[in-house]
This record gives structure tokens, sequence and C-alpha cells, in this order.
């Protein structure tokens, strides 16, 4: 291809010119370092100097004053620019000097001589916190000791039958909830197949499994991280799932401490009940660390119903390190929910004075009448051309 077929027109920030010649300078930056006692030097290479461009342009014709002025206020102008470059194409420079220069003898024109830097890139070091690695991080140590707590406090040994009966009894309930909570969320594939075999598992061999406390909790806290786990794949319905388990066996009936076998039947019961909560909750604040939130309402809320609950274990144990790995995770949760990378939306109530099409009452609240499906279904509006008036509606303010 001729050197022709490839010349451009040249431009700066789209204001045209011609150029007479051009000439590019660059190099490397480099450290020459002299030794003592040594004759032969090393040249450190620092890398690639910044280019710099040297353009003799003019304008001319009998308006070229106009073209002037143009130009001087394109070079004048802040910050880099695009320079189309006759031979080089497009580039991203700053003004470095540029000089004018007029002349009777050459009536109806203007010449500049105009030195172009490379802009490149304003990169810096990012400093930020990587707030998911943190919350994993955390909910795995609070995991840990929330097992340590539940095998200290767990046993059957040397007692009744009934005692192991009954939580053999409880580890049935909890299977049928997880998987009445989990339908569709591992969809048909073969990790759905798995996990219900586990499911399956965990009920039938329970009779085994309460009278090895620590192999138990494994199991649990297995189960919970397979929810969490799958439930990253859709976080909000993963956060749900895992905030519903988070509640289980709140609603099972005390067992009266009438004798001392009583007592650590009540013991277990309980001990079971706070470790399947805790890792729920554990992995609730992961999940929702990584879900993208469709409002910074329904964010915070979340947030603040996992914070409650991290203090309600706070309030309700009596390990200390339960006790310090929920404050720790609770402070991350607080940092990753909703993410700092997220510009969320926020929630308003508008009640309109009479009923008109949500066309019209889109293009009043947004200024965009297109934004009008969006005010009908979050509002669950019948018929977007009848928003019935005097009733409250959300509003999304997208700042």
């Amino acid at each position: 291809m001729a050197w022709r077929d490839q010349y451009r027109p040249a431009t700066f920030r789209g204001v045209g010119f011609f150029v007479r010649d051009a000439a590019t300078n660059g190099g490397r930056r480099t450290v020459q370092h002299e030794y003592p006692d040594r004759d032969t030097p090393y040249v450190e290479d620092m890398g690639r100097k910044a280019r710099g461009y040297t353009i003799d342009a003019f304008v001319i014709g009998r308006d070229y004053m106009s073209a002037r002025d143009e130009l001087l206020d394109a070079l004048e102008a802040t910050g880099a620019g695009e320079l189309v470059h006759p031979y080089l194409g497009a580039l991203s420079v700053n003004i470095d000097t540029f000089s004018a220069r007029e002349s009777s003898d050459e009536g109806g024109m203007a010449r500049f001589s105009i030195t172009f830097l490379e802009s490149g890139e304003d990169r810096h070091p990012n400093g930020r916190r990587d707030r998911l690695s943190l919350i994993d991080a955390q909910s795995q140590a609070f995991n840990e000791s929330a097992l340590a707590a539940f095998v200290d406090k767990f046993s059957v040994g040397g007692l009744p039958a009934f005692v192991s009966a009954a939580a053999s009894g409880q580890l049935g309930d909890l299977a049928g909830v997880i998987d009445s909570l989990t339908g569709g969320l591992f969809g048909r594939g073969e990790r759905a197949a798995r996990f219900a075999r586990d499911l399956l598992s965990l009920a039938d061999e329970a009779d085994d499994l309460v009278h090895r406390p620590s192999d138990l909790g494994e199991r649990l806290v297995a189960v919970v991280d397979a929810v969490a786990s799958e439930g990253r794949a859709s976080p909000r319905r993963g956060t749900q799932v895992l905030q519903t388990l988070a509640g289980w066996g709140n609603n099972a009936a005390p067992v009266q401490r009438t004798t001392s076998t009583r007592a650590r039947q009540a013991d277990n019961q309980l001990a079971l009940v706070d470790l399947v909560q805790q890792v729920a909750t554990s992995r609730a604040t992961t999940t929702a660390a990584r879900t993208e939130w469709p409002t910074y309402d329904e964010a915070i809320t979340t947030r603040d119903e996992l914070a409650d609950r991290l203090d309600v274990v706070m309030e309700s144990t009596d390990s200390d390190n339960v006790y310090l790995e929920a404050q720790a995770l609770r402070t991350e949760l607080i940092e990753a929910v909703p993410s700092a990378d997220q510009s969320l939306p926020r929630l308003s109530r508008y009640t309109p004075a009479a009923t008109q099409p949500a066309l019209v009452l889109a293009y009043q609240l947004h200024g965009d009448a297109s934004r009008a499906d969006e005010l009908a279904t979050r509002n669950h509006v019948r018929h977007p051309g009848f928003v019935p008036g005097g009733n409250s509606l959300e509003v999304l303010d997208r700042g």
C-alpha cells in the first residue's frame, strides 16, 4: 500500500489544519552507573521515554483567521485531546508548546509550530481492600469457632436412647427443611442429584452421626456450604435461602429441664440449632457481598438483618471465640454490603394526585418516558395507561 493511501488529514480536537512537515522524538530512559576501580560502566534501562511530536502546520484561505482562532482555542484547551497525525494516525496527546506566526508577505495564512506530548495513562497502585476476600476469610474463621463450640457442647454418650433419638429426629427435620428451601436452587443436573443424596444420607445416618459430634458438625457445615456455593450463581436467591435457614429451630418446642438427662437433651437441641443458624448467617454474609442489588435500600435492609443476627449470636453465645469472630464478621459485613463498586439507585415514595399514564409519570419524575415500564412493574400496576391517583408509588432515584 502506497504511503499516500495511508496519509490522513490532520486534526486536533476535531479542528483541521495542513501539515508542512512532522517530527517524532523518543528514546529510552537510562541511568549510567560508573563504579570506582572499574573501567566498564553499566547502563540501567528504566523504560521507554514519552514520545514527543513536533508539527509545522498552517491554515490558509480567505477566512484563515476563523480557522486560526479555532485552532488556537483547541491548542489552549485543558487536558488531553485526540491528534490525528497525518503519518501516525490517532494519538492521545497533551500540548507542550506552540507558536503562531503571520506576515504580510504571506497574506491569508497563519503558520504554527506545535509540540505535542504523548498523554499515556494515569495509573497508580490501588490501595483499596479486597472486601470479598476479607469477608470470605472471616466467615471461615467464624464457622471454625462455631464448629468447635458445637463439638464441646453436643454429647449423647452414656445417656438413655431417647436423647440420641431426639437428636436424630432433629436432623431429619433439618434435612426436610433444607430440601424444601433449596427447591430449584440447584437446577436439575448432577449437582442437584448429588446434593439430594447428601441430604438423604444426613437423615439416614443420623442415628450413627449423633454419636460422633465432630463428624456431625462437619457434615452440617458442609451442607450449608453447598447451599451457599450454589447460591452464588443467583446471589439474591441464595441470600434469601440462607437467611431463612438461619431462622431454623426458632419455633421448636423447648425441652423442659426437669432432670439432668432432659437438661442434656435441651443442650444438644440448642447446640444443633446454634450451629446451623450461625453457619447459615455466616455464609449469607458472603453471598450478600456478591449480590448485585437492584437498590441501595434492599442492600442496606439485608445488611442490617444479617448484622442483627450476628448481634444475637454475640449476646447468646458463651464461647469467647464465637463472640470475637462474630464481632469481626459483623465489621466486614458492614464494609462489604453494598459494595463500594456499586452505585445503587435509592427508593423514594411519590403519590400522584390523579390517575394518568405511566409514560406521563415517568417523564414528570425522571424526564425519561422510557422508564414507564420500570415504574409500572415495580408498583404492580395492572395497566400502564392508568396509574391510579392517590396511591403511594415506589420510585427509583438513579441520581
